[in-house]
């Protein structure tokens, strides 16, 4: 195939098979697997949760920062179980299911407000990155234009799909392991865990309001809904996705204990927590900053999160208003945004403010609404089965089964 602009934007766009579907004639081609949601889980997910959240978790719960880190992680895994138990018991597509439980538009309604949601939680992360770009890589200001690439290339992702989202969960079992444990390794031997103990010992107001204001960062069971949409459940993946998001939240856990462990009382003010836990290693004063190898492997992960739910939201979109075209709607939103980045990024103080009293919108769309889902599709589809302990058809007793094989019967 000639290579050209027109090939390259169109790739993957009118590729009907390619996008999520809510009809009962639609083509239902998995665009992603088991194993990739695990490795989504477990590898990708993580590694947000390791840029503003440690050093937000500690000016609101001080030394516990673990009580509402593991609150949330709680809550959510259960939320994400009772998700993919849901999906392992529909012999359909979640948007086709809500589509025969509640009709057509509802589905299309489900569609618009996710994709408004996924924009609205991505509007923070991206004015994080950027200001973590600019302290990490640039000793000098940089220019009104410097992250402008980011949106070029969220803008393709954009185009691609959810496959996209599977295979950058194929990388990073490799951008997350060695990297991660690697920076761990680095500081441990220079952390204090006495400083993270005991957990659950700060008074509960303080814990709960730790909790209310972190929420943002730990809304993780919506993320895996659109994904939930385009897979083909096989036995044992419940389990397996279940436990791959609990993994993937120990090595959260882990990342704050050794955070808070190494900066104590200064851990409030030190933002952007992955690339400072290593530069106490005494080693750096002889091999220099190559700590720094594995903060770049990391951040490429990180810009694959800041566009997760950009791409999300296109998706949804088009599903909604029944399109396969996915250009207009990226080009708009990520010019959209490079303009919101560059006028809003002096008003990140007030976002932030804002964002932490807007717990209730991601309570809705990360635990309400996949919880109401649950109920209604998942008892209707017990009502259609009879019951996971029902009779089956044409069973006779046992006594009458032995009866019939002494006298030479055939027993079907």
């Amino acid at each position: 195939m000639k290579f050209s602009l027109k090939n390259l934007f169109s790739q993957g766009a009118n590729e009907r098979t390619a996008q999520l579907h809510f009809r009962k004639n639609a083509p239902t081609v998995a665009q992603v697997n088991g194993r990739q949601i695990c490795f989504f889980a477990a590898f990708f997910l993580p590694v947000a949760k390791t840029l503003e959240a440690p050093a937000r978790l500690s000016k609101y719960a001080a030394g516990d920062l673990l009580a509402p880190a593991i609150l949330h992680f709680l809550l959510q895994g259960g939320i994400i179980f009772a998700l993919a138990l849901l999906i392992s018991r529909l012999d359909k597509p979640l948007l086709s299911a809500i589509a025969e439980r509640f009709g057509e538009w509802s589905a299309r309604l489900c569609c618009f407000l996710y994709a408004g949601y996924f924009l609205f939680s991505a509007l923070l992360p991206l004015l994080d990155l950027e200001k973590f770009v600019y302290a990490a890589f640039y000793d000098t200001a940089p220019t009104n234009f410097t992250f402008a690439p980011f949106f070029l290339l969220c803008g393709y992702v954009c185009l691609k799909g959810l496959k996209a989202v599977g295979r950058a969960a194929d990388l990073s079992i490799f951008l997350f392991l060695i990297p991660f444990f690697a920076v761990i390794l680095m500081s441990v031997g220079q952390t204090d865990f006495s400083a993270v103990l005991p957990i659950f010992g700060e008074p509960i107001a303080k814990l709960g309001n730790a909790f209310l204001k972190s929420t943002p960062h730990f809304s993780d069971a919506a993320l895996f809904l659109p994904l939930f949409c385009a897979y083909k459940p096989k036995k044992g993946d419940v389990k397996k996705i279940t436990l791959s998001y609990f993994g993937g939240a120990l090595a959260v856990l882990l990342f704050l204990a050794v955070f808070f462990g190494l900066y104590t009382s200064l851990a409030p003010r030190e933002h952007y927590a992955f690339i400072k836990i290593a530069q106490f290693f005494p080693a750096l004063n002889v091999l220099g900053r190559i700590d720094l190898l594995f903060v770049y492997l990391l951040t490429v992960l990180l810009f694959f999160n800041a566009c997760l739910p950009l791409l999300y939201s296109v998706e949804l979109f088009s599903t909604g208003i029944d399109s396969n075209k996915r250009v207009l709607p990226s080009v708009i939103l990520n010019v959209g945004l490079f303009f919101f980045v560059l006028y809003c990024n002096r008003f990140y103080n007030a976002f932030y403010a804002f964002y932490e009293r807007a717990f209730p919108v991601f309570w809705t769309f990360s635990i309400a609404v996949p919880l109401m889902l649950f109920l209604a599709l998942y008892r209707k589809k017990r009502q259609n089965d009879g019951g996971r302990y029902a009779t089956k058809p044409n069973l006779k007793p046992k006594s009458e089964k032995k009866s019939a094989k002494n006298k030479g019967e055939n027993y079907a």
